[in-house]
């Protein structure tokens, strides 16, 4: 394989996966999921298997579910994908972070970089989608130049930052 290709290989059970209405997961939906999401191919293993159970609502598969990925990369600096709205997804997003900031990095920046994301992931799940788990998010990641950086897109209606009232910092508590 040349420098930056993945090789993904799937079993018919991956495209014949079935929501409750009856719709098959279908080669469309895989292509579309495989061509908007940069990921590891570990990372694109995940996110399939977690789309696949939210497409059929956790429903047991009716044939084997199989998908391998591999590919000859460079450490990965950036990763660009799509997730749902769902609180199974930031998982996902944490190990994306901690496979974009490597092996060497320091474990508590890591994990403190980990805990912001699946904070902000929790905010546009619980305030801006309020518990909607069907919409959208987009993510984007990279680490230049020793600085780690995340944008974090979501479709929700717009704020006007003049009507925000803040609060004590003393009275801000976890979560």
């Amino acid at each position: 394989l040349t420098q930056g290709t993945t090789f993904f290989a799937y079993t018919d059970g991956v495209t014949e996966a079935r929501h409750p209405g009856g719709e098959l997961f279908g080669a469309g939906r895989l292509k579309d999921m495989l061509n908007e999401n940069r990921l590891s191919p570990r990372l694109l293993c995940q996110h399939l298997y977690l789309t696949i159970d939210r497409f059929t609502s956790g429903a047991e598969p009716s044939d084997d579910t199989t998908a391998v990925a591999f590919g000859k990369r460079d450490a990965c600096k950036s990763m660009s994908f799509r997730i749902i709205s769902h609180p199974a997804y930031i998982s996902l997003v944490r190990e994306a972070a901690g496979e974009i900031l490597g092996p060497g990095a320091d474990p508590k920046i890591v994990s403190e970089i980990q805990v912001a994301l699946s904070e902000a992931i929790s905010n546009v799940i619980r305030h801006t989608y309020k518990n909607d788990q069907t919409r959208e998010i987009g993510i984007d990641m990279n680490l230049d130049t020793g600085t780690f950086r995340a944008i974090i897109e979501d479709r929700g209606q717009r704020v006007d930052p003049s009507k925000l009232v803040g609060r004590a910092l003393e009275d801000v508590k976890p979560g």
